[in-house]
């Protein structure tokens, strides 16, 4: 009876510890992805969560329509508590109305609204579309200069390295670089662009990674018959830990 009771308690005891080790993973995943970004660019004093939204003078309006930046423009958007770079430029969305300024650091959006000009951290609209005439272009894996100002003009940044992931002919492709990765989809007889996976592609993450779970359970349950419990457990929670640190090392 005695070491019946050890036994179930024993069986609780693992499953605390499994618990504590997903908190502790959930920590260091969190902290391996989202660490990079939030010191590199929430370090301003302006609190960048939500919508934070701010008005300038109207003077600025014609230099951004030329898309230039003035030290003038610069000295009046940092004095808002944001921190442009000299590498900061202006994207046109719309003449007299729309501009995006970017860097390394700060998405900002400047919109004509009530005879003012306001400065808005919200993040641009996530899908948006470029001209179908690039269309053959993307089924070749081609970028011409054409079609990086076009993407640019959008308010994206692209690359010397950028490059093009055909995935399927006439409908849908990929545009990727260092920093960017660019969903192309034809739909309505217009060519849609958006930032990050598709559906598809994250059902396909969590797809392998539930089959690995499933087909691993297998060969550890019979190591674990052998050798016990806690050598399984050991060897599962350095492997997934390295596997969420080596993650969030990879970039977007």
């Amino acid at each position: 009876m005695g070491q019946s009771q050890q036994k179930v308690s024993n069986r609780w005891l693992v499953v605390v510890g499994a618990v504590l080790i997903q908190l502790c993973l959930g920590a260091i995943y969190a902290w391996s992805v989202f660490t990079p970004y939030l010191t590199g660019k929430l370090q301003d004093p302006v609190t960048k969560f939500g919508s934070a939204i701010l008005s300038m003078d109207t003077k600025f309006q014609s230099e951004l329509d030329n898309n230039t930046i003035s030290p003038d423009l610069r000295q009046e958007i940092n004095s808002k508590g944001f921190s442009l770079s000299e590498k900061a430029k202006v994207n046109l969305l719309e003449t007299r109305k729309k501009w995006q300024v970017v860097d390394e650091k700060n998405t900002l959006n400047i919109k004509l609204e009530n005879d003012q000009l306001e400065v808005s951290t919200d993040l641009p609209e996530t899908k948006t579309q470029i001209d179908t005439k690039f269309q053959s272009e993307l089924d070749n894996n081609t970028i011409s200069p054409d079609l990086k100002q076009e993407i640019n003009s959008k308010g994206f940044s692209l690359s010397e390295k950028a490059k093009v992931n055909l995935l399927e002919t006439g409908k849908k492709w990929q545009v990727v670089d260092e920093k960017n990765t660019l969903n192309i989809k034809l739909e309505n007889n217009q060519l849609k662009l958006w930032t990050g996976f598709s559906k598809t592609q994250t059902q396909i993450v969590f797809a392998v990674g539930l089959a690995v779970f499933a087909l691993v359970m297998i060969f550890a349950g019979k190591w674990q018959a052998k050798t016990g419990p806690r050598k399984v457990a050991i060897t599962g929670g350095i492997l997934l830990g390295a596997g969420y640190i080596l993650a969030g090392f990879l970039g977007k």
